[in-house]
């Protein structure tokens, strides 16, 4: 009986969060070369190397086979630090951090219930997200943002702890980055979510 319950389809709406981490390409060296190209002399920079994820985001069963979903995600803020003496020998201290956010969409694609492998799914959709910028040099501020559009695709599986609640593992690429083509993401998460 239970598992003749478990390999029945309805179709429902959910909602759940997801956290994740991302590794950050180093960029120290560009950054530091960027810094004496300008003010000339020597530069040190130093940069985190891991983004955070949050994301929250609801859903509907559409089928056996598809779902659809939306969410909103926020990383947050990524920062590089860096003090350097130009060739007037000035010295200088700064620090820039970047945060992406916004809204997601996508379709879940699943194999059919008499399959066996009903949990597992392939994730397919786009994004609508800003990157906002802010730091600043010798105390002096700096800020800027870009919005944009972009593409994600992933893997997940998702299985139930309950009736009404699932917990998620994910791996997404997040493509095009707030419109910015080259800038890209592979977030691992886990999440939970709960259906109605």
């Amino acid at each position: 009986i239970v598992f003749a319950q478990e390999r029945q389809f309805s179709s429902k709406p959910y909602v759940g969060v997801d956290v994740g981490y991302s590794r950050v390409k180093d960029q120290s060296s560009d950054i530091g070369l960027a810094l004496v190209s300008t003010v000339g002399g020597s530069a040190v920079v130093s940069q985190d190397s891991t983004a955070y994820v949050g994301r929250l985001f609801g859903g509907y069963r559409l089928s056996e086979n598809i779902d659809i979903e939306v969410g909103y995600m926020s990383t947050n803020n990524v920062t590089a630090s860096f003090s350097g003496v130009s060739s007037g020998s000035v010295a200088y201290t700064g620090s820039v951090s970047v945060k992406v956010s916004g809204f997601d969409y996508a379709a879940l694609l699943r194999p059919s219930l008499s399959s066996g492998y009903n949990n597992f799914y392939v994730k397919l959709g786009g994004t609508s997200y800003t990157n906002k910028i802010s730091g600043s040099v010798n105390g002096v501020g700096i800020s800027d943002s870009s919005s944009g559009m972009g593409y994600q695709y992933g893997l997940g599986y998702d299985a139930a702890i309950n009736e009404s609640t699932s917990y998620r593992v994910s791996f997404t690429r997040y493509d095009k980055m707030a419109g910015e083509s080259g800038v890209y993401a592979n977030v691992f998460g886990i999440g939970l979510q709960t259906s109605f």
